[in-house]
């Protein structure tokens, strides 16, 4: 005769919390996992909005901040520059701030990250920034609109020539310098385009003369070239754009 044996309620409590605790681990990655799938980035990389300081001082705070820590909390922050040339350019954005506007002293910040040539040390562009409803991908030599606004369709598949009186080469080496230095050319390839359409940046830059506006110069495959005035959109606002094959892209 078979003997069945009866668990001990011990035993029973023990498979229960055991249960209980494996499907939160589960339900914990699976939220995760579509956080991570909807918002593009992981839960601990998101970057907060950007508040900028109210007045000279508040600046000034910031900068003395953000330089200390970064010696302090980097393994090797003076790999790619010496310890004095880091000091003069702080010093120099220091002194120039009371003559800058809030676009331009957010370039001098971001000069200063990239200057370590690290990738995982610079300054995010912020999600309440605006950019251009347009993206760009590098073909060789050539940056071309691969995805844009329903509005602004007659620019899809262009070369982009010219942004205001800057042209595209000279835009791109401005935009290198917010890029951390030291990283493959890929990389940087990979993220100018994104740099190239942020209207505070290129305003900081003194690409645009304004923030809230944007001329671009656009060369289809005839030679033509047209000029199209873009109106930039905080990232929550921005329609999805359009692909080139004329579908709408899936955010």
């Amino acid at each position: 005769m078979q003997q069945t044996t009866t668990p001990t309620p011990s035993g029973a409590r023990f498979r229960y919390v055991l249960a209980i605790l494996i499907s939160g681990i589960l339900l914990a990655a699976i939220t995760g996992v579509i956080v991570y799938r909807r918002s593009g980035l992981p839960v601990s990389a998101q970057v907060p909005m950007f508040v900028a300081p109210s007045n000279e001082l508040g600046w000034k705070q910031d900068l003395h901040y953000m330089t200390a820590e970064i010696p302090r909390r980097h393994i090797n922050a003076f790999h790619t520059l010496t310890r004095a040339q880091f000091d003069r350019v702080v010093s120099e954005l220091d002194s120039a701030i009371p003559t800058l506007d809030k676009d331009q002293i957010v370039v001098g910040l971001m000069r200063i990250t990239t200057m370590l040539g690290d990738g995982h040390t610079r300054i995010a562009i912020p999600p309440n920034f605006h950019s251009f409803p347009l993206e760009a991908y590098w073909f060789g030599n050539t940056l071309r609109v691969t995805k844009v606004a329903p509005q602004y369709r007659r620019a899809l598949g262009t070369r982009v020539v010219q942004i205001e009186d800057t042209s595209i080469e000279d835009a791109y080496k401005a935009i290198r310098t917010l890029i951390p230095q030291g990283e493959n050319d890929l990389w940087v390839r990979r993220f100018s385009p994104l740099f190239l359409v942020c209207a505070e940046l290129l305003h900081g830059l003194r690409i645009l003369p304004i923030a809230n506006r944007g001329r671009y110069m656009f060369e289809d495959d005839t030679g033509n070239r047209f000029w199209v005035d873009l109106e930039p959109l905080p990232e929550s606002q921005r329609e999805a754009p359009t692909n080139c094959d004329g579908s709408r892209q899936r955010r």
